[in-house]
């Protein structure tokens, strides 16, 4: 939270400065425009990506990066992490995102496989998948693997399972978020 509102406001000072300077710069319209221009592209890429945190924040219902596989050696049991969360809203699309992840860690070298359940309070499965996920290169970025994303509609309020099967070694983390569009009040986990 605090490192995404340091960089909205950052944004906004760098962007409002250099208009500014532009503005004192040359006392033509042509710079006053330009540097008017520049004021309001930092406040609003300021708002816009201190907005776009909140709305993700809010909506959280249940955020954790658990356990992977690192250590496992290869041909051992496939190590299950199991997490349990709570239905506040039932009969609203949810969204379940899962990810392997090597935040803080090395980077991944390979894709990754997981299979994962999710099951209602009353055993029922509601969202059941196993998916190779693989490593992308994003522009000026480290590599990472892809998240998947997954709507379900939970029927009940309640505690809500979701097993998460490692058939990958070496994967350092499983990142897993549950999105809950009438929730206002969630919070992310820390760095994110």
């Amino acid at each position: 939270m605090l490192l995404i509102t340091v960089l909205a406001a950052s944004w906004a000072l760098l962007f409002c400065g250099i208009g500014w300077w532009v503005m004192r710069g040359k006392p033509d319209r042509r710079a006053k425009v330009s540097g008017f221009c520049l004021v309001i592209l930092g406040l609003g890429g300021g708002w816009f990506i201190d907005g776009t945190d909140q709305q993700l924040r809010g909506e959280t219902l249940f955020e954790v990066m658990a356990e992977g596989s690192v250590g496992v050696v290869a041909g051992a049991p496939a190590p299950v992490r199991q997490l349990q969360f709570v239905v506040e809203h039932p009969k609203v699309e949810h969204t379940l995102m899962v990810s392997p992840s090597a935040y803080r860690a090395a980077e991944p070298t390979g894709d990754a496989e997981l299979s994962f359940q999710l099951r209602s309070p009353d055993g029922i499965v509601v969202v059941e998948e196993q998916r190779v996920y693989a490593v992308r290169y994003p522009s000026r970025s480290r590599p990472e693997w892809q998240a998947s994303y997954h709507p379900f509609v939970p029927k009940s309020a309640g505690t809500y399972t979701l097993e998460v099967v490692l058939l990958t070694v070496d994967v350092p983390h499983v990142h897993i978020r549950v999105a809950d569009p009438q929730k206002t009040d969630g919070k992310r986990i820390r760095g994110w």
